[in-house]
C-alpha cells in the first residue's frame, strides 16, 4: 500500500534523522564493542515487517528516495571519522549536486529528487502514521556507491564558515572509491537513532576498502576503516 504523496513528502524530508594518496591506512577499531549485531537488526526488521499495522514502502520504485546527497551534516553529530579520514558515502551522483549547495544542510527540496540514487531499499512505518513521522526502520543497499575520504582536518578548515560546496570538497583532493557492497539499517525516530554501514569496494587507484560504523544517538559507538 502506497502513503499518500504529502505524506510521502513530509517522511522523506525527515528521513535522515548521515594521509597523502600513496599511504597505506590499517584497519582501526575505535571502540572495544563491534557495536549493535547484524542479525538483531535484521530481527527488528522481520518484527516490524510482520507487526499488524503497518507497511513497507520500496525506494525509488514507490517513491523518489530521501531529498538528500551525502551524510555531510551536523545532524546527530554524524561525521564517521576514522584513522584521521572522514568517510562520505553518497546516496546521489556526486556529480549531479548543483555547484552552490552548502552540503552541510543536508537537505536539498526538490533538486535532489532531480539526482540519481546510488541505493535501493526500503522502509517500515505504521499505516496510520501521523504526518511528518520518521520510519520505524530503513534498510539501503548498494552495489555502486561513491565513497570519498577526506583529511579530516582539511574538512573542517573548509567548512569553518559554515559551508561546504561539491567543488570545495574536491579541492580538498579526496581519496574517490565504489562500494560494491553496501548495507546501511537506519533508525530514524530521535528516541532509539541508529546508523549502521557495512561497506567495501575499491578506490580508483586500485586499493580496497572496508568500512564499518555504528552510531547510536548522536555518538559514533564503533568505526573501522582499511584502505589497502
Amino acid at each position: 500500500m502506497k502513503l499518500k504523496g504529502s505524506q510521502l513528502f513530509f517522511l522523506l524530508a525527515f528521513l535522515v534523522i548521515v594521509a597523502p594518496a600513496c599511504q597505506k591506512s590499517e584497519f582501526r577499531e575505535n571502540n572495544d564493542e563491534r557495536g549493535i549485531k547484524n542479525g538483531s537488526l535484521q530481527n527488528e526488521i522481520s518484527l516490524a515487517r510482520n507487526a499488524a499495522g503497518n507497511i513497507q514502502v520500496q525506494f525509488p520504485t514507490e517513491n523518489p528516495g530521501a531529498p538528500f546527497y551525502a551524510r555531510t551534516g551536523n545532524l546527530l553529530n554524524q561525521f564517521f571519522i576514522s584513522d584521521g579520514w572522514l568517510v562520505i558515502p553518497f546516496f546521489r551522483t556526486p556529480s549531479c549536486i548543483r555547484a552552490d549547495f552548502n552540503l552541510l544542510t543536508i537537505f536539498d527540496v526538490p533538486a535532489a529528487f532531480g539526482c540519481p540514487l546510488t541505493v535501493q531499499g526500503f522502509y517500515m512505518i505504521e499505516r496510520d502514521a501521523p504526518l511528518g513521522t520518521f520510519p520505524i526502520i530503513v534498510q539501503s543497499t548498494g552495489t555502486a556507491v561513491p565513497f570519498w575520504f577526506v583529511r579530516w582536518t582539511d574538512f573542517q578548515t573548509a567548512a569553518a564558515d559554515g559551508v561546504v560546496t561539491i567543488g570545495q570538497l574536491q579541492a580538498l583532493n579526496p581519496l574517490v572509491g565504489t562500494a560494491d557492497k553496501f548495507n546501511e539499517t537506519l533508525r530514524p525516530r530521535l528516541e532509539n537513532h541508529l546508523v549502521q554501514i557495512n561497506a567495501s569496494g575499491f578506490l580508483q587507484d586500485g586499493r580496497k576498502f572496508d568500512f564499518h560504523v555504528t552510531h547510536v544517538g548522536d555518538k559514533t559507538k564503533n568505526i573501522g576503516l582499511s584502505i589497502k
